[in-house]
């Protein structure tokens, strides 16, 4: 696997960060959630832009390339909810499925830096498709506080330089 640009893992630790920070984590469960909850976010905010499925697509396509250096990956699957074909919009959900049951006998650093992984290459995958920009344009929408302060008050540098 191709290492992960480390400005552009720093920046999803920040976002991660600002998830458990709602919920204060104290156990792996707690950092399971904090990610689903920011997936979620992404894909109310990109499914708009990529589609429901392109969304489903890139996120199963970090899955398979982070799972090369955290196996505790290997076995999650993204698990597609649709809302009821009667309704005049259909709305789908997607969820992490196996993500809990990965997890279990892995110390929760290595844990953390695994779902860590995950997002950033999710964000580095969405910036190679659509372009650096226009992710970066899309996750200032659902975070600002974090792109606008990028060094978080934890240091880095801006995650627009990032080149993955």
């Amino acid at each position: 696997m191709r290492r992960m640009n480390p400005v552009l893992l720093s920046f999803a630790s920040r976002l991660l960060d600002s998830e458990d920070a709602e919920s204060s984590p104290t156990s792996q469960s707690d950092e399971v959630e904090a990610t689903e909850k920011a997936f979620r976010k992404l894909r109310g905010r990109l499914a708009r832009l990529l589609g429901q499925e392109g969304f489903d697509s890139l996120l199963r396509r970090a899955l398979y390339v982070t799972a090369a250096e955290y196996p505790f990956l290997e076995n999650v699957t993204v698990e597609v909810s649709r809302s009821s074909p009667n309704e005049s919009r259909q709305l789908s959900t997607s969820h992490l499925k196996g993500l809990r049951e990965g997890i279990r006998g892995h110390d929760q650093a290595e844990v953390r830096a695994g779902l860590d992984a995950l997002l950033g290459s999710f964000i580095w995958l969405l910036s190679t498709f659509i372009g650096e920009d226009l992710a970066f344009r899309q996750l200032r929408r659902i975070w600002p506080e974090i792109l606008l302060d990028s060094a978080g008050g934890r240091g880095g540098s801006d995650p627009e330089e990032a080149r993955p």
